[in-house]
């Protein structure tokens, strides 16, 4: 998905592999749904399915710094249990190939049995995705 913006108007392009579009969304409405799924956080990796999200979907830089740099602007002075940090990203995606996959590939992937750090990734993911397109996160 690509965003274009022509005289002030945002158009969103849609891929069409994953034929999902998705809204321009705000700033404020991604603070919102990122402080929406932070109760569901366990461990602070668990930011790497925020990070994927907003990068497959919504513009975010892939460069960790850069991502970083963007999301604590956009969180500046809101407390979070799981703070962001470049760790939180970086180390998962660092220890599993799958996490460094388009989120469409995760919705195809079937993780090992055992496996505990994919499922709650996902799990992550889709409610941040829901959060985001959720009538209370617009602002």
């Amino acid at each position: 998905m690509n965003e274009l913006q022509v005289c002030g108007i945002n158009f969103v392009i849609v891929d069409e592999i994953s034929a999902v579009g998705h809204k321009i969304l705000s700033d404020d409405e991604i603070k919102c749904a990122i402080k929406a799924v932070m109760p569901f956080f366990t461990v602070s990796s668990q930011w790497v399915a925020i990070f994927r999200i907003l990068v497959d979907y919504h513009s975010f830089p892939a460069d960790i710094t850069a991502f970083h740099k963007r999301v604590s602007q956009l969180l500046h002075g809101t407390h979070l249990d799981y703070p962001l940090d470049y760790q939180s990203v970086q180390k998962p995606l660092a220890a599993s190939s799958i996490l460094q996959k388009k989120f469409d590939d995760w919705r195809q992937y079937h993780p090992q049995k055992g496996d505990r750090v994919f499922p709650r990734q996902k799990m992550i993911a889709d409610r941040f995705l829901l959060a985001l397109e959720a009538p209370e996160s617009e602002a």
